[in-house]
């Protein structure tokens, strides 16, 4: 029963495959009775209008005898089919060609080459055209003193004595390099770059050589921003405190007034509502000092405040191209902090495009608070203290450059901030006023 299932399914398949090849045959031939029969009235004109008639008498398709004729128009219409399903063939075979090779990366080089190779003969006279056609221009406008921008790449590799420079310090990190390429910089142009402190010296004797001369630039008061440039750059690098991998950092420094084992909080005096310095635990009874002031004179002094590290304002910068040359600028989204010198390598530097980088810098209000504010803290941590809590303070502020001369320029600012402190009941600033008066 099933065998005679399956062959009645068999006979239903040739019969449909039969009708459909005897439908097309049928069509096929009811179109060609159509192109006989209309011949001279529609096609024939047709075909005559578009040159196809002549161009048949040219080539000898056209006979005295209409079968032979016949017989040469389906030659060439097989022909012409042919070559056309012969030039789709090779298209199709090698665009496959190409797809197939073209997935590994070696067979994409190969194709690569092979087409600049192929396209040698046009690619090189045009490349060649206007690769002179530029180098002419760019020489008329060197000789007139223009120059255009370049990548930092470009302007290393093509220069001769800039090409070693680029190749020694192409394995550096990204950051370590550019300020070492700015300091080569620097020396071409006929400018200065000193080494002032190595925070990482194990030679005692010359670290503490290099902090005498380190404070004299740092350790001092200031009339203004706008009155001292004698800023320094500091490399930070130190090991202890960063991950292996990263990224060097490069800082502004400037200068702080108060003595170094006094100078860390100055941009935070405790007294503020979102205050972060912790208060000593050794001075409980005092609790919250000014500033986080810790009280050096009699049994309290410590040999190991003396040796505290300066703390000074400082903001992050980096070194880009800008392409002309190698430019210090403030990095994206830095803020003014509280930087101890401790670990720093710190630079003295001099160039003209310092000296405009420093006057760009002088304008930010946050550089001009922050310098403000560490010479608020000197003037008024005495006002917020006996004298018998001084001493030392006292000694140190002699010692350092300007403090004496520029106090009044900072009394009215002194005085601001104690009102506000009198305001929210701190007793040593209402005693300070009462005194005053």
């Amino acid at each position: 029963m099933l065998q005679d299932l399956l062959w009645l399914a068999s006979a239903k398949q040739q019969y449909n495959m039969q009708r459909s090849a005897g439908m097309a045959g049928l069509m096929g031939f009811l179109s060609l009775f159509f192109i006989v029969w209309k011949w001279d009235e529609w096609f024939y004109p047709v075909f005559q209008k578009l040159g196809l008639v002549d161009m048949a008498h040219r080539i000898g398709l056209v006979s005295e005898l209409t079968a032979l004729t016949a017989l040469s128009v389906l030659l060439l219409i097989a022909m012409v089919s042919f070559f056309f399903a012969l030039i789709a063939f090779v298209f199709l075979f090698t665009i496959g060609t190409f797809f197939a090779i073209g997935n590994t990366e070696r067979g994409l080089t190969i194709i690569s080459y092979g087409i600049l190779i192929l396209f040698a003969p046009i690619i090189l006279p045009v490349g060649l055209y206007f690769h002179l056609k530029d180098k002419k221009v760019k020489k008329k406008d060197l000789e007139n003193g223009i120059i255009h921008p370049t990548t930092m790449e470009n302007k290393y590799k093509s220069d001769k004595t800039l090409k070693p420079l680029w190749m020694n310090y192409k394995g550096d990190l990204e950051t370590v390099r550019m300020f070492q390429l700015f300091q080569e910089q620097l020396k071409r142009e006929g400018n200065g770059s000193n080494l002032m402190y190595n925070g990482l010296s194990t030679m005692v004797s010359q670290v503490m050589e290099q902090k005498k001369t380190l404070h004299k630039y740092l350790n001092r008061a200031v009339a203004s921003v706008s009155d001292d440039r004698n800023w320094l750059i500091a490399h930070n690098h130190d090991k202890r405190s960063k991950p292996k991998n990263e990224d060097h950092s490069y800082y502004l420094l400037f200068p702080n007034p108060l003595p170094a084992y006094a100078s860390k909080n100055f941009l935070d005096d405790c007294y503020a509502e979102d205050s972060v310095v912790r208060i000593n635990p050794d001075y409980l009874h005092r609790s919250p000092f000014l500033y986080n002031y810790l009280i050096l004179n009699g049994n309290h002094e410590n040999e190991r405040y003396k040796t505290e590290p300066l703390y000074v304002p400082a903001i992050e910068i980096e070194f880009v191209w800008n392409g002309f040359e190698i430019v210090p600028q403030i990095k994206e989204n830095a803020h003014m902090q509280s930087l101890s010198t401790q670990y720093l390598d710190i630079y003295q530097m001099e160039s003209e495009q310092l000296n405009s980088f420093f006057e760009e810098v002088g304008t930010r209000e946050d550089v001009k608070t922050a310098i403000k504010e560490a010479h608020i803290a000197l003037y008024l941590i005495p006002a917020a203290y006996d004298e018998s809590e001084l001493t030392l303070y006292n000694q140190y502020v002699q010692a350092t450059p300007n403090a004496q001369a520029f106090a009044p320029l900072y009394q009215a600012d002194v005085q601001e901030r104690i009102v506000q402190y009198a305001e929210v009941g701190k007793p040593w600033a209402i005693k300070w006023l009462a005194t005053d008066i």
